[in-house]
């Protein structure tokens, strides 16, 4: 995961956000405290914030998309990583879930959810 671009929100408060991208996927994420520049490889993953509901998807590909456009609510479909530890991906863009993947769900199951936002701590 790389750091596209960074905005800053604001330099002082050290608030920023960030297009987060992997060469084929890419998410917008909110930073802060921000302590990345562009060009930086992300080596933890993103944080889902007020994730909504979350399931076991019926499709069959990946993605990440605004739910509205210049907002930073996110839907996402993606790959479960770690079910226990609700770690998924969508491409190379990992993604912590608030909480554990949807029951039943294991590595290699694609999930949907909505989120708030997504944070780079």
């Amino acid at each position: 995961m790389i750091v596209k671009k960074l905005t800053w929100l604001s330099e002082v408060a050290r608030e920023a956000e960030l297009i987060i991208s992997d060469g084929k996927y890419e998410c917008v994420a909110f930073s802060q405290p921000c302590d990345v520049r562009e060009g930086d490889d992300l080596k933890e993953p993103l944080h889902a914030f007020m994730v909504n509901n979350l399931m076991i998807s019926r499709e069959s590909s990946c993605s990440i998309m605004p739910l509205q456009p210049n907002k930073l609510a996110q839907q996402c479909i993606a790959e479960v990583v770690d079910a226990e530890n609700g770690l998924v991906k969508v491409g190379n863009i990992e993604i912590a879930l608030e909480g554990k993947a949807p029951p039943r769900a294991l590595p290699g199951d694609l999930v949907e959810f909505s989120c708030a936002r997504l944070d780079l701590w």
